[in-house]
């Protein structure tokens, strides 16, 4: 209540999801920019910054971000892989 209060809750939001999104781009990065990464790798990417998430909380991040559109992509949840666009993977958000 006291972030909401001070103004400030969207703010963090925001700078979670550009912190989580810098994260996940550099897992992708670390796998050569391949287009299917199993999730297990962003989950130890999470725990690796002291975030504990098991792997619903992974997926749900992910596909938040999907959704966002600040990842371009889906999830394989049967196999437990993103599968991320071949072309712009991560686009670049305008403000307008």
């Amino acid at each position: 209540h006291r972030l909401v209060e001070q103004g400030t809750f969207l703010t963090v939001e925001m700078a979670r999801a550009i912190s989580l999104k810098t994260l996940f781009k550099k897992v992708w990065l670390i796998n050569n920019k391949t287009n299917k990464i199993p999730m297990i790798q962003f989950q130890i990417a999470l725990k690796y910054v002291g975030i504990e998430a098991d792997m619903a909380e992974v997926a749900w991040s992910l596909a938040v971000m999907i959704q966002k559109g600040l990842i371009r992509g889906y999830l394989s949840e049967a196999k437990l892989f993103v599968v991320f666009s071949t072309k712009d993977a991560f686009p670049v958000k305008s403000s307008n």
